[in-house]
């Protein structure tokens, strides 16, 4: 099914396979559009259009696409998943979707106070450089130019692995991914508080 108003000029295109691909340009597209179910091109690649836009029946927009690769979305004012009133910080659950965590007491339970952060001061924190994945998706010898600071997620697990997440396999056995470095915001502002009360009683034997 071709159309396009009053000339007979393709912009979209419903293949046999039941891919949907709108105003496609073949000398900039890829080979393997062939197997993607939507292939949007935008018409320019500033930022004076969108590529896509979703909207809800009283016209705000949901979801939208813009031509230079900046995307939106919960843009209605009360949606949790809106981040443009206090510039909140997003997050992906598990199941893929975007959202924020609440810190209202009233969303939280087993509140208990944080007094033990001793395994803080046994983390390693190096420097590093990300490997580059090849095009079956995995790691090489070679590196990314980029220098990163953080943690070894191996490591980590050892010393507590309430700091690290994990990828589910197919088998349904657990993979070691990464690290939760906003569980350490906490544990870094207490172990503040125990170095400045530290501070205070030093300052006072000193006076003595």
């Amino acid at each position: 099914g071709n159309w396009n108003g009053s000339t007979n000029a393709e912009r979209m295109r419903i293949t046999s396979g039941g891919n949907v691909q709108m105003n496609n340009n073949l000398a900039v597209g890829r080979a393997e559009e062939n197997g993607v179910r939507l292939s949007v091109t935008t018409a320019t690649n500033g930022s004076d259009a969108y590529g896509v836009i979703v909207r809800q029946l009283s016209g705000q927009d949901l979801f939208v696409v813009r031509n230079d690769g900046l995307w939106i979305t919960g843009n209605r004012s009360l949606s949790p998943y809106n981040n443009s009133i206090s510039g909140r910080t997003i997050v992906a659950d598990s199941s893929g979707t975007l959202g924020y965590t609440s810190s209202t007491r009233e969303s939280k339970i087993n509140i208990e106070k944080l007094n033990d952060v001793s395994w803080l001061y046994q983390l390693n924190p190096v420097s590093f450089n990300y490997r580059k994945k090849d095009n079956e998706m995995n790691y090489t010898d070679e590196a990314q130019n980029d220098k990163y600071y953080g943690l070894i997620a191996d490591e980590v697990e050892k010393i507590n692995e309430n700091l690290v997440f994990y990828n589910i396999k197919e088998d349904g056995t657990k993979q070691l991914a990464g690290v939760e470095y906003s569980k350490l915001i906490a544990a870094l502002i207490k172990s503040s508080q125990e170095q400045q009360t530290q501070i205070e009683e030093l300052k006072a034997l000193i006076n003595k």
